[in-house]
């Protein structure tokens, strides 16, 4: 996994995806979205897309993932966001279907420390034009403790409840 890990390090840093930090950006957040890139094009990049808008599955109109890029789940708070890593996604999401069906935990994908998933998710709040703030360890740790006792992915409706923003 090491050995993985460096050789994508090494390929990222050749390869010049645009990715834009503001020079007001703090170092500890400028530090969070460039790890957490990597992981991204690591782990999430084939369902999600390059450019966060979801990959298209040729010959059917629909999306693998839905996109990331202008979500409201993604740009609110965290508490609708942490959980579906922690545990899972499943069902429609804002009444469409993706042909994925769902969306594994991170720790699927080998992502368990809460360091990384909060890397990966401030990458995610931050690419594509998103600009929300950074999600940190201590988030990710807290969220993880408060549904410490859930076995299942989570849905769309029980995610907007979480952020507060109800079913649409």
């Amino acid at each position: 996994r090491a050995e993985t890990a460096a050789l994508w390090t090494q390929a990222l840093a050749q390869w010049d995806r645009s990715l834009q930090l503001p020079a007001t950006m703090p170092p500890d957040h400028r530090a969070l979205v460039t790890k957490g890139e990597a992981l991204y094009f690591q782990n999430c990049v084939s369902c999600h897309g390059p450019d966060g808008q979801g990959t298209g599955v040729p010959g059917s109109g629909q999306l693998l993932a839905p996109p990331l890029a202008g979500s409201h789940r993604v740009r609110g708070p965290a508490t609708g966001l942490v959980p579906a890593l922690l545990h899972g996604l499943v069902g429609p999401i804002d009444g469409r279907t993706y042909q994925g069906a769902m969306m594994v935990p991170a720790a699927a994908l080998g992502i368990v420390r809460d360091d990384r998933l909060a890397e990966l998710l401030s990458y995610i709040r931050h690419a594509w034009g998103n600009e929300a703030g950074p999600v940190g360890a201590a988030d990710v740790t807290r969220l993880r403790k408060q549904h410490a006792a859930r076995g299942t992915p989570w849905t769309d409706d029980e995610l907007k409840a979480l952020q507060g923003t109800g079913a649409k």
